[in-house]
C-alpha cells in the first residue's frame, strides 16, 4: 500500500504534466514553422532627361521672316505695285540685315497674320485696326495722308443735315434717310449709319426707309420736299447743293423753291470734323470720333515684334516713302495716298470709342 508521500508525489506529477500541455509544453516539432514572405527589393527610380528642344529662329532669319503686309483692292494688284513691294521688301531686307517679305493682300487675311503671334506689320484700313484692337494688342505706327501741301487729310469726315424740325441724330428714328450718288459710300451711309448707331438709332431696323437719288441736287430738293428726313454730305458739298438745286427747279413751270426756302427747310445737325493732317503730331490731339480715317500701318503686338524692331522698321519703311526721286511713285502706287506721318495709340481713341458705342462689328461695315 503506497505510503501518504508516495500519493503526494503521483498527484504533483499529474498536476505539472496537465500545466505543460495547457501552456503548450508539449512537442512544439509538430506544429509548422511561419515563414515571412519574401520581397523582391524595388530598383530605385531614376529620372528620364526630356528630348532636346530645338531654338525657335530669331526674328528675321530666313526660317521666320518680318512680314510686311499692304492691303489692298483687286483692281491695285498691278505688275507695277508687285514690282514696287519688291523693291519695298529689298530695301528693308538690306537695310535691316533682315528677312522681310512684303505681300499684297486683304483685310482679312491682314487681320489674321497681325493677331497670329507671327512677326508682322500690315497697312489696313481702320476699320481692320479697330477689331486687330479688339482681339490682341496692336499698336499704329504710320498713317496715310492725302491731299496737296500743306492741305493734307488725315480721313473723310461728314456734315449730316436734316430738315428744320429734326436737331439731334435720335430724332431720325423712324425717319426716312436719303443718299446721294455724287457722295461716296463712306460719307453717304457708313460714317452717317455709326454716327446713328452711336446715338441709339439701328440704321438697319430703326428707320422708316432709306432712298437713293441720283445727285446732290435732287436730294436736296427731296428733303425739302419732305420726302427724305436727312441725309450727309462732304465738308462744302451742302452749300453748293442748295445752289445746284436751285439751278435744277429754276426752268420749272409754277410755283418752285429759292435758295431762301431750301435753306429754311433743311439745316446741319452734325457738322464735319476737322481732318487737316498736321504738321507734326507731338501736340495733336488725334482722329475726330466723326472722321473715317484713311489707311493705317498697324504692328502685331509686342511679344511678337520688339518695339526696337518696330522702330527700325518705321524708320525704313519712311525713308522708302520719302525718296525724293521716288518716294511719290511708290507711295501712289502701293498706298494710293500723298504722305504718311507717325501715329500713336492715343490719335485713335476718339474714332475706337465711337465704334464701341456704334456696338460695331467687323462683319457690318468693310
Amino acid at each position: 500500500m503506497p505510503t501518504r508521500r508516495q500519493t503526494m508525489m503521483v498527484m504533483l506529477m499529474w498536476m505539472l504534466s496537465t500545466v505543460l500541455l495547457a501552456c503548450g509544453g508539449a512537442d512544439d516539432s509538430r506544429r509548422p514553422t511561419r515563414v515571412p514572405t519574401r520581397i523582391p527589393p524595388t530598383p530605385t527610380v531614376r529620372s528620364t532627361a526630356l528630348p532636346e528642344v530645338n531654338e525657335a529662329p530669331a526674328i528675321g532669319d530666313a526660317e521666320r521672316p518680318v512680314m510686311l503686309l499692304f492691303a489692298v483692292p483687286s483692281d491695285r494688284k498691278t505688275s507695277a505695285t508687285r514690282q514696287t513691294a519688291q523693291q519695298l521688301a529689298q530695301h528693308l531686307s538690306d537695310s535691316l540685315a533682315l528677312s522681310v517679305e512684303v505681300e499684297l493682300a486683304d483685310e482679312d487675311s491682314a487681320l489674321d497674320r497681325l493677331c497670329s503671334g507671327a512677326p508682322a506689320l500690315a497697312w489696313v484700313s481702320a476699320f481692320t485696326y479697330a477689331a486687330a484692337k479688339q482681339e490682341c494688342e496692336v499698336t499704329p505706327l504710320l498713317a496715310v495722308k492725302r491731299g496737296r501741301s500743306p492741305n493734307f487729310t488725315i480721313g473723310q469726315s461728314a456734315e449730316i443735315v436734316a430738315r428744320t424740325e429734326i436737331t439731334d441724330l435720335s430724332q431720325v428714328a423712324g425717319q426716312t434717310f436719303c443718299r446721294s450718288g455724287d457722295q461716296d459710300v463712306a460719307v453717304a451711309w457708313v460714317l452717317p449709319a455709326l454716327l446713328l448707331s452711336s446715338a441709339g438709332v439701328n440704321p438697319f431696323i430703326d428707320l422708316e426707309a432709306i432712298r437713293d437719288y441720283p445727285d446732290d441736287a435732287s436730294l436736296i430738293l427731296a428733303l425739302q420736299a419732305g420726302e427724305c428726313a436727312a441725309a450727309a454730305f462732304r465738308p462744302g458739298d451742302f452749300d453748293q447743293a442748295l445752289l445746284d438745286a436751285v439751278s435744277a427747279v429754276a426752268d420749272v413751270e409754277g410755283e418752285r423753291p429759292d435758295y431762301n426756302d431750301l435753306k429754311a427747310a433743311v439745316h446741319v445737325i452734325v457738322p464735319a470734323a476737322d481732318t487737316t493732317a498736321p504738321a507734326t503730331t507731338d501736340q495733336w490731339h488725334g482722329i475726330a470720333a466723326s472722321t473715317l480715317p484713311y489707311e493705317v500701318l498697324v504692328a502685331a503686338p509686342e511679344n511678337a515684334l520688339p518695339r526696337d524692331l518696330r522702330a527700325a522698321l518705321v524708320e525704313s519703311i519712311t525713308a522708302f516713302f520719302t525718296d525724293r526721286v521716288e518716294g511719290t511713285t511708290r507711295i501712289r502706287r502701293l498706298l494710293d495716298a500723298d504722305g504718311i506721318l507717325t501715329v500713336r495709340s492715343q490719335h485713335y481713341q476718339s474714332f475706337v470709342t465711337m465704334l464701341e458705342g456704334a456696338g460695331w462689328r467687323m462683319a457690318f461695315f468693310p
